[in-house]
């Protein structure tokens, strides 16, 4: 298993691999406002407190902020199968972009989580990207949660 530092460092090149690869061959990476983007969240990586955040400070958290934004990013079928986080908003990985309405504002209280941790870390990792500034991922995922025992709503 991967130390979490190391899975967001992964993650993090990653995503910015998939920046370079999307740049049209045409456009300087000067002017690429992808590039732009990954460079200036990168510069600022280890002063963010984005990271993750642990079940139990989670679920503190849930009890005192009630404009706590908490993002699902799992598949349909697990969330059918095992049930999500009470108030939990579900935004697919895969379809994250096409749904930054349902999350406006970039200076929001955002914790994301998946089953295990790495699907959470990336969307957190492109929310950052995109200047979303408040953006944790819950460390170890639903997984984590209900080993807590933790609410879960099915």
């Amino acid at each position: 298993m991967l130390h979490p530092k190391n899975l967001f460092i992964r993650t993090i090149l990653s995503l910015a691999v998939l920046g370079v690869c999307l740049v049209p061959l045409s456009s300087s990476a000067q002017d690429d406002p992808i590039l732009k983007a990954i460079d200036k969240y990168l510069s600022t990586v280890h002063t963010k407190k984005f990271y993750q955040i642990m079940p139990e400070e989670m679920n503190n958290q849930m009890k005192v902020r009630p404009n706590l934004i908490i993002i699902d990013v799992r598949k349909p079928d697990e969330i059918k199968k095992l049930g999500k986080l009470p108030g939990a908003m579900l935004i697919r990985l895969n379809s994250l972009s096409k749904n930054l309405d349902k999350i406006p504002k970039k200076d929001a209280a955002i914790i994301i989580y998946c089953k295990g941790g790495a699907r959470g870390t990336m969307a957190a990792g492109f929310l950052g990207i995109l200047g979303y500034t408040n953006v944790k991922n819950m460390k170890g995922g639903f997984t984590a949660w209900t080993k807590a025992g933790y609410k879960v709503e099915k």
